[in-house]
């Protein structure tokens, strides 16, 4: 198993009490439970923010495991239940793009995981009460005018710039490969786009609770570079700096 992480000092002001969760999978559709997660980020804000944000004002920290084998698939439930169990004890918000497919997926590999079934259980029930601890930014906000609700497409109307130049093909392909071959550069560049789908969710949630707000274009890119530059030899290489 990979492990990387970013510690960061936790605001004290709740409403930055914010964890983000994506998990990237490969997709089979053909068998039941076909499609196999491989790696989960938990991005979290480090030193509050700004009103009126910049690439520059925005720290943040992260936890990923990312399996290097088929084997190791069955141990990630578990190990983001670990990974989350600070936060949700902590009331923070969880943020995420479709959480649904995100647990449902993770359920696939442990249905028997009571923090599971849990985060499950709050997501269908998260429009009922408004001390909700669940938003996800598929179905939950109020603030689109477009009709298309993928991430990239969110992003794009609301001015986050979040170009992925790794996704070449598929996910599921990109990953096999992986599998095969061990290649650093695609697992990293894997991770850094699952740490910008979270990022960028969090950053969403909070733009549509009013918390935060940005002049013109905010690349989430440049973001990224700032924050993990030291964690990931891709975030330093030509191709991704032509997107700062």
């Amino acid at each position: 198993m990979i492990v990387k992480e970013k510690t960061v000092s936790l605001p004290s002001k709740s409403k930055h009490k914010v964890v983000m969760l994506d998990v990237e999978w490969t997709k089979n559709y053909r068998i039941k439970n076909g499609n196999k997660p491989f790696c989960y980020s938990l991005v979290f804000f480090g030193a509050p923010l700004k009103k009126v944000v910049k690439e520059k004002d925005i720290s943040f920290g992260f936890k990923m495991k990312y399996a290097k084998s088929l084997s190791e698939i069955k141990n990630l439930p578990a190990l983001l239940e670990k990974d989350l169990s600070f936060f949700l004890k902590n009331k923070y918000t969880l943020v995420g793009h479709q959480l649904c497919s995100d647990i449902c997926v993770l359920k696939a590999v442990d249905s028997i995981n009571q923090n599971l079934i849990n985060l499950q259980k709050e997501w269908k029930e998260r429009r009922l009460s408004k001390h909700s601890r669940i938003f996800d930014t598929r179905f939950d906000l109020e603030i689109l005018k477009n009709k298309s609700r993928r991430l990239v497409d969110v992003c794009s109307e609301l001015n986050l710039d979040v170009s992925q130049p790794e996704l070449k093909k598929s996910m599921t392909l990109m990953q096999n490969k992986f599998y095969e071959t061990k290649e650093k550069e695609l697992y990293e560049k894997i991770a850094v786009l699952n740490i910008r789908h979270s990022l960028s969710s969090g950053l969403i949630y909070l733009l549509s609770n009013n918390e935060i707000k940005w002049l013109n274009k905010l690349n989430v890119n440049k973001i990224i570079f700032n924050n993990i530059k030291k964690h990931f030899s891709y975030v330093n290489s030509s191709e991704f700096n032509r997107l700062l």
